[in-house]
């Protein structure tokens, strides 16, 4: 399995338009077209390594089990997505990424998106 960066902003904003921040919210609840449920478990759980969400806090919750639970966006979470929201800025960052020819860390993306937001804001 890889890591889909579309994917992973497809789940962002899926995660800020439907999670309040109280309950716990499971991968499997997540239907995105074209995406199975491993695809979405896979790339949950690599935006929890990044501190992007939050795993379920509750007790009786096993961050061994193979569906991952989760309840909302981290503040690391929303800064990475305000700073890839916007589909144009969204296209901009993806053409440079395959200008650049390779695959790039979740910072560089940002990074990137910050750098293009800065661009247009620009007079």
């Amino acid at each position: 399995m890889k890591r889909d960066l579309e994917l992973i902003r497809l789940l962002l904003l899926w995660i800020n338009d439907n999670c309040d921040g109280v309950h716990t919210y499971s991968a499997r609840q997540i239907r995105l077209d074209g995406h199975s449920l491993a695809e979405i478990n896979f790339n949950l759980r690599l935006m929890t390594d990044a501190s992007l969400i939050t795993l379920d806090p509750s007790p009786r919750a096993n961050p061994n089990a193979k569906i991952i639970q989760f309840s909302r966006l981290t503040n690391d979470g929303f800064d990475f997505l305000e700073s890839i929201r916007e589909n144009s800025v969204w296209n901009k960052v993806k053409s440079k990424v395959e200008e650049l020819g390779s695959s790039c860390t979740l910072a560089v993306i940002k990074e990137l998106a910050i750098h293009v937001l800065e661009s247009t804001a620009k007079p």
